[in-house]
Parts: C-alpha cells; structure tokens; sequence
C-alpha cells in the first residue's frame, strides 16, 4: 500500500473559490481587450489564495497491487518473482536477436489474421497489426523484445475491431523491452534507449471531437473513432513497457500506450511505462478508463489527452526524470478549444513527483474540462497551470474542478498566466 504523506499547503475547494471570483471578472467586461485580460490574469497574485501550513486530513491511499504492489515500483524495486522461483529484473535486458531465436523465440512481423496466443520470447518485427476481427492473446510472463536491430519502427498496433487479451499477474508480468537495451539502474538519468520502438497502440470505435473518424499521427497505424463508447478492444493488465516511443517527424511521436478513441469495455489495469521517449499515456479521444498505473522518466508527459478523451484515471504516478516535462497534459483541440465532446477526464489518487527545477504538475489546456480530486504533488515548479480562455470559462463555470490536491515543495502552485483569447 502506497501512502500519502502529510501535506504542507493545500488547494481546497474554499481557496479555489476566491481564485474563480477573480478569473470569473474577465468574463463581466467584454469590452477588454486580450491584452487588458493577459495583463489583469498575470498581475494578480493567483498565489495569495493559498494558506501556507494548512494541512488537510484524508487517506489518499494507492489501492494497487502491480509488481509486488506499485509502491515497490515507485520504492524503484524493480525485481518480480517469475515461474520456477526465478528473478527477472524487468529494468535490465541486453540480449541479440540471433541469442534469442536460437533459444527458441518466435519473430513475429506482418498482419495477424487469425487467432493467435504469444508466450515465452517474442521478436516484434516491423509494424505487426492484429486485423478487425482477430484476438491476439499474450500469456503471463512474454516477454516481447523489439527488433531495434533493424530499420523499421517496430509497433504492436490493435486495429478497430481487434482485440488484445494480455493480461500478466503481479508476479508474472507481461514485459515488452528492446534488443539492445542497455543495463540501466532505475535511479539513473540516462535515456539513451529511449526511443527504441513504437509502444502500444489502440484503434477503438469510440467518439472524438476531430472528426467522426482519424487517422493515427503514424498513419500506417490505421483508423480510430466512430459511435461505440462501450467499444471494446480487449483487456491489458500487469504489463510493462521498456523504452518505447518514437520520433518520426517532427512535432510527431508515437507514446508508450497511444489509445485512440478507445472504450469503456476496454480493460487498461495495472500498466507501467518506463522510460519511454514521448508520452507514457495518451488518450485521442474515446471513453476508456485507466487504474493502478505508472509512467516512469519518460522524455515528454507521462499522462496525455487530447480529442475528447471522457474516461476516469484512478491510482496513477507519475515520477518525472530530468527530461521529463509535466505529470499531465490534458487538451481538448488544439484546432478547435469548444470542439465536442470536450474532453473531460475524471482524475482520482494520483501522485505526480519531480526531478530538477522546471516541471509541471497539472497542465490542462486548449479547452479541456476534468474533475480532480485526492493529487498528491511533490518537487516541481508549478502545481497547476491553467491555459487559455475556454480552459479559463470551463474552471469559472464549474466545468474544471480541483479537490483535496496536496502540495510540496511547490514553487508556483498555481498558474493561469497562460489565459488568452483565441
């Protein structure tokens, strides 16, 4: 069991309210330019609404169990006991692709077409698609390894329609790593492997507020979206990702776990990302829940959403490395702020921890609605950083809350120098 120390200074219901009657007053006088409520937002001291050494007295408990109950993962215990009594050491790997095939793995590349059940060693090849129709089940203790010997991005994609039944235990988890993953401590800041293949992605048929359908940003990853909010694409429990995300043009990155318009039949429990090169999570729109998970040291944000992503996340942490940059980012559109359905998460117990000096906690931006409640936030520079005025109108109308969120060592608690009109 993970539990929440004490706090120090609070953000409570009470102190937000006093922070909505100042930013509600931007909405009274349409006559100001957005200049005039850029200048008025930023010289107000958004900072005075919060009473130092107020404590508050709750059990935010993390009611987890992965990996020898993730308070070992966040405790950087990174040892499980797998089948036989054997130790795998899920953060050291270095191996070949010729080892592992002459050890019996399977390589697996191309489209999956019909049923198909992984287990032992996997060599993921390429982009590998299980099709509309097709379930590929992987069995506790896989262990899949990237090809990052070759050229091609390597990525399991889960078309709309597919279903991936890969469910670890606690003791036997599901790991996906890479080839050449290096030995790594995971105190280290080191992120050389980062960036060694493509994750997880997710096609389901839930809604989006881009459109009735997309495209993934890796388009040969294929469709998303449509009318199913009960969409189900299959169940993923004790699974953990080492390494992945990749860059493929700029501004453009596949995450550790992409969800595009994924539903709330999909079962997402019990997940890690560790040391993935763009986001740890995100979520393009759909309606798909997420518990007991953590994104480690990834390079970007470790929880992501955008399109109008409706699910809840509850028990997430996330423990910012040195090239980390926010705990969350949560979007609506970026082309379109009142896009709908907006996006509007609901996010309970969730720790968010930082390393160096410059790294947010809370970011919810272009739009975007969420209820917060039970966040425990500990060593970054701003707690909350709200952007842009329909962020701004979705806080001052109710739409955007924050309740019982904890803060230590906290520089700027709260931010909404990023209020502007469109």
């Amino acid at each position: 069991m993970f539990k929440l120390k004490e706090s120090k200074s609070i953000l409570s219901k009470v102190n937000l309210l006093l922070v909505l009657l100042v930013v509600g007053q931007l909405f009274t006088s349409c006559d100001d330019s957005a200049e005039d409520i850029v200048e008025e937002v930023t010289e107000y001291n958004l900072n005075a609404t919060f009473e130092a050494n107020t404590t508050i007295d709750i059990e935010a408990t993390f009611d987890v169990s992965n990996l020898n109950d993730l308070a070992s993962a966040y405790g950087l215990i990174a040892n499980v006991e797998g089948e036989g009594g054997s130790v795998v050491n899920l953060f050291t790997v270095a191996t070949t692709k010729a080892g592992l095939v002459e050890a019996g793995a399977t390589e697996v590349e191309g489209d999956i077409s019909e049923n198909t059940t992984w287990e032992g060693n996997i060599v993921l090849s390429g982009v590998v698609i299980v099709k509309d129709g097709i379930t590929l089940t992987i069995e506790s203790g896989t262990v899949v390894y990237a090809n990052t010997e070759d050229t091609d991005i390597d990525i399991l994609v889960i078309a709309q329609g597919g279903k991936l039944m890969a469910e670890g235990t606690s003791d036997n988890p599901i790991i996906f790593t890479s080839i050449n993953a290096e030995n790594n401590s995971l105190a280290a800041v080191d992120v050389t492997n980062a960036e060694a293949w493509g994750g997880i992605v997710i096609n389901g048929k839930s809604t989006i507020n881009s459109g009735d359908t997309g495209v993934g940003e890796y388009e040969a990853t294929g469709a998303y979206g449509g009318t199913d909010e009960a969409d189900s694409s299959g169940s993923l429990k004790y699974i953990v990702l080492k390494y992945p995300g990749f860059s493929f043009k700029e501004d453009k990155q596949l995450n550790g776990f992409s969800l595009y318009a994924v539903g709330s039949e999909t079962t997402l429990e019990n997940l890690i990302v560790y040391r993935g090169f763009d986001d740890g999570f995100e979520f393009f729109g759909g309606t798909a829940n997420l518990k007991n998970s953590t994104a480690m040291y990834v390079v970007d944000d470790a929880f992501d959403w955008t399109e109008g992503w409706r699910g809840n996340g509850t028990n997430l942490i996330a423990i910012l490395g040195d090239m980390s940059d926010k705990g969350i980012e949560g979007d609506n559109n970026g082309d379109d702020h009142e896009a709908t359905p907006f996006s509007n998460p609901t996010i309970t117990n969730m720790y968010i921890g930082g390393e160096g000096t410059d790294k947010k906690g809370i970011n919810v931006r272009v739009g975007s609605k969420g209820t917060f409640s039970k966040i425990y936030l500990e060593d970054l520079k701003t707690g909350i950083d709200i952007d842009d005025m329909q962020t701004a109108k979705n806080f001052v109308e109710g739409n955007l809350t924050f309740d019982n969120i904890m803060m230590e060592n906290i520089t700027k608690p709260f931010d909404a120098d990023g209020i502007v009109l469109k």
